[in-house]
């Protein structure tokens, strides 16, 4: 297991980030990977980015309920994917918690899906990568 850092953020500007009230769509803009948290994933998502101590959600969920290694687990998938770094300005802790309301409803699911059939849309360069004979949208041919 990794040592978890104190504090998280986002990992900007190369990762961009949606809250949509249910679901949080996160974009690593270096691998074209888009990702999706909801429920519980999302709420941990909101308190570790409001700048809550890393350890603090942790405690959290150390419950006979919550599978062993999820939080981590689930962490470790943020930092390893660019989608969250260790804060560099540590500053004063937040202390948001919103994940536990999903704790106390019995919600303990940190699923974080990732998906990457857009790859190739996201990551291309309209401007740039194109056929000069063919022209736009066709990419030019690989040698």
């Amino acid at each position: 297991m990794v040592e978890m850092p104190s504090f998280l953020e986002v990992a900007e500007p190369g990762c961009a980030v949606e809250d949509m009230d249910d679901e949080i769509v996160a974009l690593n803009l270096a691998t074209g990977c888009y990702f999706s948290m909801r429920g519980c994933a999302a709420s941990l998502w909101r308190d570790l980015a409001a700048g809550t101590r890393v350890d603090v959600l942790r405690n959290l969920f150390d419950q006979p309920a919550t599978p062993e290694g999820g939080f981590d687990k689930f962490v470790e998938a943020l930092l390893s994917d660019g989608l969250m770094r260790p804060r560099r300005d540590v500053g004063a802790d937040r202390h948001s918690l919103s994940v536990a309301t999903c704790l106390d409803q019995g919600d303990h699911i940190l699923i974080l899906e990732k998906f990457d059939d857009m790859q190739d849309l996201i990551l291309s360069d309209p401007i740039h990568d194109v056929d000069a004979n063919v022209g736009w949208p066709r990419q030019p041919q690989s040698e």
